[in-house]
């Protein structure tokens, strides 16, 4: 996040990338759902075609204590919602925070220099505003990944200098069997806020692929964001193994969107993209839900028809009842005009 973005001089505007809202959000000006790691939802004004958020950005960046540096995870989980993760940029001054953010503890810059224990009561004040984000030590970088691509729903906000992406996670061990298969994350053992069913079928994932997938995930990710990834990759799987020819076109391209999103965060689900693939390509080939929907549209106008035809048979019915009262009664009539046209004067 830029001082633009999350601070009062800056009056709180924020700019996404236009590569990735273009062919995703609608062109004209729209109201967008930001969903934060709590399940709170914001309103957010969003401006065409900058694709700027203005009105309600302000009290989201207020509410979760953005700071510059933070870095944020977009992903777009309807047509106009995002879900919001947050990566807290490490060992922050914090002098917008106190502008911005009255009665916080953080020290401003130009402070005294930080001791261990002013470092240490720092972080304990970040970690409790936001217990769910794990902030990390004053060495980590974050960089960029060099395959991100702009038709995948991750958007990651402008990095300030000095924050990158690190190094693949540690805790990545040959494993041989379940017992011997432990989830680690940025040094975070993750088996114990995993399911066992989920753990399970994770574990099925890595040995047919004889390796961790989450190996090359990127750090700086919190544990709820890790465990989510897994979860929802595990779902993904086991709707793929569900899946049958009349599956809609639009279900294979919301997983393949999914798991276009895990990869660029590191995720190794290139296997699951091809069958993805695959599976499209079979159901494109074979239409029967297109055939289906076909056939019920004729027989819509079908019965639309016949209900028609019944109208008219049915008004064909009393037109004939009238020529034959009108015929019987002609030649009365006839004789009675007659005898009016020669009446005398």
């Amino acid at each position: 996040m830029l001082r633009s973005d999350v601070t009062a001089s800056g009056s709180y505007w924020l700019k996404l990338p236009s590569t990735f809202c273009n062919p995703n959000l609608p062109t004209k000006k729209f109201d967008l759902t930001l969903l934060d790691e709590q399940g709170e939802e914001y309103t957010v004004r969003c401006l065409s075609p900058s694709f700027s958020l203005s009105g309600g950005w302000r009290r989201f960046a207020l509410a979760h204590k953005l700071v510059e540096g933070d870095a944020l995870v977009f992903q777009l989980i309807e047509a106009t919602k995002f879900k919001v993760y947050i990566v807290r940029a490490p060992s922050l001054a914090g002098a917008d925070l106190a502008c911005d953010l009255p009665n916080t503890d953080i020290p401003t810059q130009g402070s005294v220099p930080e001791t261990n224990a002013t470092k240490r009561s720092l972080e304990e004040s970040r970690t409790e505003s936001h217990p769910s984000i794990p902030f990390p030590d004053q060495n980590t970088n974050l960089e960029q990944p060099e395959d991100l691509r702009d038709n995948v729903e991750v958007m990651r906000t402008r990095v300030f200098e000095g924050v990158r992406l690190p190094e693949p996670i540690a805790g990545t061990q040959d494993f041989t069997n379940s017992d011997s298969f432990t989830i680690i994350v940025n040094d975070m053992l993750m088996d114990p806020i995993i399911s066992e069913d989920i753990r399970t079928k994770y574990y099925e994932l890595c040995c047919s692929q004889k390796a961790y997938l989450h190996k090359s995930l990127m750090e700086g990710l919190n544990h709820k964001m890790v465990t989510e990834i897994i979860c929802q990759i595990v779902d993904i799987a086991d709707a793929i193994r569900d899946s049958k020819l009349s599956t809609p076109e639009d279900t294979f391209k919301a997983w393949e969107k999914s798991l276009l999103v895990f990869k660029i965060l590191g995720m190794n689900v290139e296997f699951l993209l091809s069958r993805v693939g695959m599976h499209l390509q079979q159901s494109l080939a074979f239409d029967y839900s297109g055939a289906v929907m076909e056939e019920n549209l004729l027989k819509e106008e079908i019965a639309s028809r016949e209900a028609k035809i019944l109208e008219l048979r049915n008004d064909s019915i009393k037109l004939k009842r009238k020529l034959t009262t009108l015929k019987a009664n002609r030649e009365k009539q006839v004789s009675a005009f007659q005898s009016m046209v020669n009446s005398p004067w």
